[in-house]
């Protein structure tokens, strides 16, 4: 089984990837949101991890690009990975009832830079798991992925 993890940049990459990998899972990192929106309209996943705050790349989807050119905010960061987020909730989205965890290193009840709601509020808006990253080791994030991903 492959799943997508849509992260901006990562430390921690293969050794989550080698805990994944023990129990038949591989992981195709996104880094870029232009090249996860790409892969989340076009094929339906078992599992979907992501962090909320994402880069843009190119900007090569309307959307994304006309919601950074109307703002030079710097809260963009997490404003893109809630426009990636509610892509995989659109009603015509192939993921529209795929899991999603969400692994952020923001406290869950600290409020975030958007709209001064909490990233556990933010996430349970829009059908998603949150995990704080530094309380999620490799070990709990075999079990989670084990509990969450659905067969296809």
């Amino acid at each position: 089984m492959q799943i997508p993890w849509i992260v901006k940049n990562s430390f921690y990459e293969q050794s989550y990837a080698d805990y994944l990998a023990e129990i038949g899972v591989s992981v195709a990192w996104m880094h870029y949101a232009d090249d996860a929106l790409k892969a989340i309209d076009s094929q339906k996943y078992p599992l979907i991890i992501m962090n909320l705050a994402l880069a843009t790349g190119d900007c090569k989807d309307d959307g994304l690009a006309r919601m950074i050119a109307e703002s030079a905010d710097p809260r963009n960061i997490y404003r893109v990975g809630l426009y990636v987020l509610d892509r995989i909730r659109a009603p015509s989205s192939p993921n529209v009832d795929t899991p999603v965890i969400v692994l952020e290193t923001v406290q869950p009840h600290l409020p975030l830079w958007i709209d001064s709601e909490t990233p556990l509020a933010i996430c349970a808006k829009r059908n998603a798991q949150y995990h704080c990253k530094l309380n999620t080791r490799g070990r709990d994030l075999v079990r989670i992925v084990q509990e969450q991903a659905k067969p296809l």
